[in-house]
């Protein structure tokens, strides 16, 4: 069962525990941006987009989806290089199941200045 997937630019990694279910026929994807960017988030079925969302640096974002095999895209906007940042993943999500989305890149810290 799929928890969450990391992907940034340093790659993707999935997270294989289970949270707890949610009381309903929907899946709750919960993305949380962890970068000081602002990432889009775009999930297809069949080739169709379902739902996209954009997250500003920080921000997190609840969003229900019904169950089911999801293409998603993610990438980091504002960049020259967006077709660098795009990435794709396909999973699926179960009804009644919580899923935690990060978006993190390899200096995912926010950014202190230096003296």
């Amino acid at each position: 069962m799929l928890a969450g997937v990391a992907c940034g630019l340093t790659g993707c990694q999935s997270t294989r525990s289970a949270l707890p279910k949610v009381a309903e026929e929907n899946a709750l994807l919960t993305v949380v941006n962890q970068t000081d960017y602002t990432w889009k988030l775009v999930l297809r079925r069949s080739g169709s987009t379902v739902l996209t969302s954009t997250l500003n640096p920080r921000e997190s974002s609840a969003l229900h989806v019904e169950a089911g095999h999801y293409e998603v895209e993610q990438g980091v906007t504002g960049s020259t290089r967006d077709a660098y940042l795009m990435q794709r993943v396909s999973c699926d999500f179960k009804a009644g199941q919580r899923y935690r989305w990060p978006l993190v890149t390899l200096l995912s810290d926010p950014v202190i200045p230096l003296p």
